[in-house]
């Protein structure tokens, strides 16, 4: 039977991580400030008091596919998830004051290896570009720095960002050269940092603070300098970047930059003492100018408390680092326009502990499409006899192969179940040859419950005199009743001649659907009281609980046909024979009530309903 889609019963989501789409929960907990930390392990933003950083600007940190912690850092020192110094992870080349001290990318294809790029601040002594490797396997599974302070680029400016590559796999990671309009594009793959793809756009960024970002998408970047934002395109296929996109020169110190999840807005942050503020920048206006004239504030933070840097968290909201402040403010809808983003600068509180000027930054694609939802597993039609469709939510299936348990290698699966219960369905997954050689990185566990078609019944056929109607009633307790008449209820009155059906839904989403012929008789036919005998309208039981009619039936003596039917349509007590006896067995004990009955000899019919008293 098919299952129809109703609130109750539409799909069932086994939640698990593979590849790209999945990463959302490797930002599920965020250190930053001092001593402070968010978790959004239940989706929902809550404040760590156990980190152990102190850190005035940038900072990165990481999880497991899982969400579960691994390490965190301010670009010097590493902690792992037990807040102790990571094995060989001081002294990198990062720096308390570098708007993007560190970020974290995953080594693609290798779970347990992780790079950690630093930048210098830019009025540092060496302005370099630097990475460490972390291996998660080493020390117990807590992790060790492997590979450090290995010089990726000379002369950096303090600005880092990080995507994935249209393959789904690959990451851009993406730096600034001081004094100097070139920006560095180096893909990070499975076996090597590539060299840079370079590319000469905007202006020349000159030593000032300020971040740039990634849209999650991998389309546009932009950056914060001095007193302007500017907004590039970005090909992440190629690694260029092009067309710039400069704002103003109006607005004082800029500094943090985040897009909305779905790349249509852009925020960025202003520090000017008095006034402090956040600009919401419309990239769906139409043309650069109309860009540019977008800009709106979309609110101030309280007085003398700072906004710097922005972050998308795992919830789809933008989270603002408030200098000193003990919230972090909170943009709840970034996808909408001026104040319907509704900006709190107070809305999330930090549980003593404070915010300064940076938060951890990701790769951004962590927070792409599906991403910022838990991929899952979804099937429907799952009543017996109905073919049931699995499929898959948030996954980059272009670079991962399938195997189901039903020995299926697509990612989307359709399945008969034979008898109803509970089920198991395992689904592996790998990385596709082309990427990752094969690897199996992870196994799907799902629960399926298989239900039946609901029990409903009625007569093969039906009657009623010319002059009157039938009423049936369906007693059984479901969702929605669809008649062939238009009513919606358990109850129709017919009343013509007609084949009638009657379609039900149950509350686990299954359906049935039953028919029966309506017939018209002719009770006044010649001389019926030769044929039909009286039919009383209440009858009692007697002790034996049989059913005792009124009228002496011994004195009918041609063969009959007589059936009773309960208030489901169902025969409960019927004869095919002569009768001479005034007792009429019935199978089970009736209790009170009316029930419909059909009574026929020869050419002539009877129908109506008895009440048992």
């Amino acid at each position: 039977m098919k299952k129809y889609f109703f609130s109750t019963a539409i799909a069932f989501l086994i939640f698990f991580s593979i590849c790209a789409a999945s990463d959302v929960q490797r930002a599920n907990n965020w250190y930053f400030g001092i001593n402070a930390g968010v978790s959004f392990s239940d989706m929902t933003p809550a404040a760590l008091s156990n980190g152990m950083m102190n850190q005035l600007e940038g900072c990165a940190a990481i999880s497991d596919k899982a969400g579960n912690l691994l390490f965190y850092t301010d670009g010097v020192t590493i902690w792992n998830r037990f807040h102790d110094t990571l094995s060989n992870g001081s002294n990198l080349l990062g720096h308390h004051s570098s708007s993007q001290s560190a970020l974290i990318i995953p080594k693609p294809c290798h779970e347990e290896l992780y790079y950690v790029f630093t930048t210098d601040a830019s009025s540092g002594l060496n302005n370099d570009a630097s990475y460490s490797l972390v291996d998660m396997s080493l020390d117990g599974g807590k992790g060790a720095v492997v590979s450090k302070n290995k010089i990726l680029m000379k002369n950096a400016s303090e600005k880092m960002t990080a995507v994935h590559h249209v393959n789904k796999q690959d990451i851009w990671l993406l730096l600034h050269s001081l004094d100097s309009d070139t920006f560095y594009a180096f893909l990070v793959s499975k076996d090597t940092i590539a060299s840079p793809v370079l590319s000469k756009s905007g202006s020349v960024q000159i030593a000032e603070a300020g971040c740039m970002k990634f849209a999650p998408d991998g389309k546009k970047v932009a950056l914060a300098h001095k007193d302007y934002f500017e907004i590039f395109d970005f090909d992440n296929d190629t690694g260029i970047v092009s067309n710039s996109i400069k704002t103003e020169s109006k607005y004082p110190w800029t500094y943090g930059v985040e897009f909305s999840p779905d790349g249509s807005k852009l925020y960025g942050t202003m520090y000017q003492g008095v006034g402090d503020s956040i600009i919401q920048f419309d990239l769906e206006a139409g043309s650069d100018s109309g860009i540019i004239n977008s800009a709106m504030t979309i609110g101030a933070s309280p007085f003398g408390i700072s906004p710097r840097s922005l972050q998308l968290g795992p919830d789809g909201k933008i989270y603002i680092a408030m200098a000193t402040g003990t919230h972090l403010g909170v943009i709840n809808n970034p996808n909408l326009k001026s104040s319907l983003c509704e900006y709190e600068p107070e809305g999330l509180y930090l549980g003593g502990r404070r915010s300064r000027m940076g938060l951890p930054g990701f790769v951004q694609s962590f927070f792409w499409g599906d991403s910022i939802q838990i991929p899952a597993i979804v099937y429907d039609n799952s009543c017996l006899g109905d073919t049931t469709r699995f499929y898959l939510k948030g996954v980059a299936e272009d670079q991962v192969d399938f195997l189901w348990s039903f020995g299926d290698t697509t990612s989307e699966v359709n399945h008969v179940f034979e008898e109803v219960g509970s089920f198991d369905i395992n689904l592996f997954i790998f990385n596709h040859d082309s990427i990752c050689n094969g690897i199996q990185v992870d196994t799907l566990f799902a629960d399926i419950n298989v239900f039946p078609s609901p029990n409903i019944y009625l007569p093969d056929s039906l009657f009623f005199c010319s002059d009157s109607s039938i009423t049936i009633i369906v007693n059984s307790e479901m969702k929605s009743y669809a008649w062939s008449t238009g009513s919606t209820t358990n109850e129709v009155i017919i009343d013509a001649e007609q084949t009638i059906s009657l379609e039900v839904l149950d509350s686990n989403g299954c359906d049935n659907k039953v028919t029966s012929v309506v017939s018209q008789l002719d009770c006044t036919a010649e001389n019926p009281i030769d044929y039909l005998p009286f039919i009383p309208n209440a009858v009692s039981i007697n002790n034996f609980k049989e059913l005792i009619f009124i009228n002496q039936l011994q004195d009918f003596s041609e063969s009959y046909s007589f059936k009773m039917f309960d208030r489901f349509g169902k025969v409960i007590w019927g004869i095919n024979n002569t009768s001479h006896d005034n007792i009429m067995l019935v199978e089970g004990a009736l209790s009170s009530g009316v029930y419909l009955y059909t009574f026929k000899v020869q050419q002539y019919s009877k129908s109506g309903t008895i009440t048992v008293l």
